[in-house]
This record gives C-alpha cells, structure tokens and sequence, in this order.
C-alpha cells in the first residue's frame, strides 16, 4: 500500500485498466542487492523441497522479519528460472523486477503506474509459476513488473526478484514455518492442520485476513501483514495508550526493524512497548509497536478488510509461531516458539531512508529526552559506513543488522554532508 504518500508502510495505489476497473499494489522502502539474490539463489539450489500434487514445501528465509521463499517461473517465451519471491499477505498483484520480466519475455499489457516505492511499473503478460513442482493458481490475480532495468530487484530495497501477494495466497492453505524455516502451501482441505484455532476473517477480493487482539481488556481488529517488519497501530490508540499506561515504555522516532519507510514522518512516528496483548488462548508479551496516522488503518486499510481494523500484526510477533492459515476456512492455527524480546529494537537510533541507486539517507535521529540520540548528524545527511562496512549498496536489512547490538555499544559511523565526509560515534540504545 502506498506508503511514499500516506506515511505508512502501505496504503492502495489505485490506476485505471479499463472502465470500472481498479487495481492495488502494495509497498516498501527497501533497496536492491542483486548480488545478494544471486548468493540467496545458490544456496536454496542445495535445499531439499517436497511436493505431492496437492501440497508443496520449500525452504523459508526470514531476513528483517520477513519471509522469502523460491518458486520457478515460466515465461512467455519458455524460459525457467527459480526466483526468490517475497511472501506478503497484505499484498495483492503479483509483480516482477524489470530485468526478469524482460528475460521471461513478459510484455507489457496496459498504462504505466507508479507502484511500491515510487517505481514506475506496468501490468505484464502472466507467466507460469509453480512451488516445488505444484502449479500456482494466477487465473484471476493481476500480474505487473517494474520498469526499471538496472536492478534485478522487484522494488528498491528487498531482495527478491518476485512477490507473491494475498490473492494468491487466499486461495490455499499456507503454513509460514517460522521456527523450522519452511513454507508450506496446499490445496484446500489436504492437510491436517496443527496448533491452537482461532478466527481470521478475509475479504473475500483482497485476501487480507484479520484477527481480533487484546489490548489492555479490549478487543482490537488488526490485519495479519507478513509483509510488514513491525507491527503498527493508529496514533490515535497509540496515544491513548501511552496516556493510560505512562509506564509502558515508550520513544519517538522508528528505528531498527520499526525502519520501515525511512521517510521524514518516520523521524515522528512513536514506539511502544505493549506488555502483554491476547491472541486467542495466547499471550504475547512485551510487544513492540510503531505508529501509524490516525486514519490510515481505520480508514484506507479497512476499505479492503472484511471488517474495520486499528493496525497490522506483523513480522516481530509472527517470526515466533508456526503460523498455520487455512484461508478457505477462516481459520488461523498458532504455535508459538518463543516470546518477543524487549531488545528488538537494541539500535543506533537513526531513521534511515535507502534510494534505488543504493545511496543510504538519513531522515532524522531518534529523541531521547528531547535530545537527538546521535549528536552531529543531521537528516539529508549520507550514511557511508558503519564499523568500516561500506553500507551503499547494502539492503536496509543488512544496515539495520549493523546498527543494532548490545545497549551502550559505541558504533563508528562515517558520513558525507555535501562534499564533505565526517566520522561520529553514536550509542546503541533500547528501544523504545
């Protein structure tokens, strides 16, 4: 959804296909690293996959608590290639980078529009695609690809040359093994399901599926967003929140995995720290979340939702559960592995924004008691290096990985400003 305009990770992008005709695609802030890919590529060509006509299993990655997984892809012209894929079920088209599309030999099908992260995108051709040998059902899923051609990557930032939205994923039923690293996906009704029940709701064209969350005794509808690092709620219950709890930890500015636009509203966006929230029987204990403006959950995103939500359950709560979704049913099946820790957000506190040409800028600094976390560094500045690694070119995964650490941990940072390269020392933090 379209963040790059409305501050949140992601909001619908609407353009016109044809009388009567809309379609959505959702975003993300990343940045490419084709080289990354192919590394991703080699090492999943040794895994072991199974399939048996009606279900399929492959390797999962879960990189900045989300999920990647490889399926094969046949084009137009014949031609095969594994590609890894970003699994998100808060997305709905289908989309490929523009170098992969260009070699499959899918050609444009309809008018330009500005998709994920400000990338100019059209609708393609559909290619054929299949999970470990069983065919992916794309009869009725809208199929785009980036027009980019000098990054192999889907949309700036993520390393994946493919995305696999909730329209496809509503017609299965889906197992995100986070803790084994597998993903399953079934045909209706062909496997036994495992782990404790409880409801979810999906709109029937989107796909998105919703849960209901306790919070403080009252009952909350929040989308289920593997596609989203960290999980949000509205400013508004945020900040209720907060002015009836003031001891539940809180900060300004969304740093570490919370970095997930890494635009100017991100510098004011709050964190909190939820000690614990109900998920059906289950407690999730010390969760961390981001906000969002007041409206955009409650009013854009529950436009495409089967009923009104207030935020997304997102990759920091669900990295710990084997997350069992029976799509058809309704039904979500939970395993949890273990808790959510309290040093997830353990940090330099910097908000940081990645471009297409890899360049890494930063959007603001962190407060802390009214005061910038990180002394000396002003947003626009370019983030160069951290500890001596060069970050331009790296994705937001990797720079956020050598942010993070042990709270009191000193990190050298180098940046540019203009013309001219400086080095400071920044302090890792908890966060919030």
């Amino acid at each position: 959804m379209r963040l790059d305009f409305l501050p949140m990770r992601r909001f619908p992008y609407t353009w016109r296909m044809g009388a009567g005709k809309r379609n959505r695609l959702s975003f993300s802030i990343l940045l490419s690293a084709a080289a990354l890919v192919a590394v991703a590529h080699d090492a999943w060509a040794g895994s072991t996959f199974s399939a048996t006509g009606q279900s399929a299993t492959v390797a999962m990655e879960v990189r900045d608590n989300r999920v990647f997984i490889p399926l094969t892809v046949v084009g137009a012209n014949g031609k095969s290639k594994v590609v890894l894929f970003w699994v998100d079920s808060g997305g709905d088209m289908v989309a490929f980078g523009g170098p992969l599309a260009r070699d499959l030999g899918l050609e444009a099908s309809g008018a330009s529009f500005v998709g994920m992260g400000e990338t100019p995108s059209h609708p393609v051709t559909k290619p054929r695609l299949s999970i470990a040998g069983m065919d992916i059902d794309l009869a009725h899923v809208s199929v785009s690809a980036a027009e980019n051609q000098k990054s192999r990557d889907v949309f700036a930032g993520i390393e994946a040359e493919g995305f696999l939205p909730a329209t496809v994923l509503k017609n299965y039923d889906v197992i995100f093994d986070y803790p084994g690293r597998t993903f399953t996906m079934a045909r209706s009704g062909t496997i036994v399901h495992r782990g404790r029940a409880v409801a979810m709701s999906v709109q029937p064209a989107s796909g998105f599926a919703r849960v209901e969350l306790g919070i403080a005794g009252q009952t909350y509808g929040f989308m289920l967003d593997t596609g989203a690092a960290y999980t949000g709620v509205s400013r508004a219950l945020m900040d209720r929140l907060i002015g009836e709890h003031p001891s539940w930890p809180h900060s300004l500015g969304a740093v570490g995995a919370a970095n997930m636009v890494g635009k100017p509203f991100d510098v004011g966006n709050e964190l909190l720290r939820v000690p614990e929230i109900a998920w059906g029987p289950l407690a999730l204990r010390d969760t961390g979340m981001v906000s969002r403006p007041t409206g955009v959950y409650e009013k854009a995103v529950s436009e495409d939702m089967s009923a009104p939500v207030v935020g997304a359950l997102a990759g920091n709560v669900l990295r710990h559960f084997r997350l069992d979704l029976d799509y058809p049913a309704g039904l979500a099946y939970l395993e949890m592995d273990a808790a959510a820790s309290a040093s997830d957000l353990d940090c330099v506190g910097l908000i940081l924004r990645v471009k297409e040409d890899g360049s890494v800028i930063v959007s603001g600094v962190a407060q802390r008691g009214g005061r910038a976390e990180v002394a000396g560094v002003e947003a626009g500045d370019v983030l160069l290096r951290v500890d001596g690694h060069e970050v331009t070119g790296a994705s937001l995964a990797t720079i956020l990985d050598l942010l993070s650490g042990t709270v009191g941990v000193k990190k050298l940072l180098k940046i540019r400003r203009r013309q001219q390269q400086m080095s400071m020392v920044a302090t890792v933090f908890r966060h919030p």
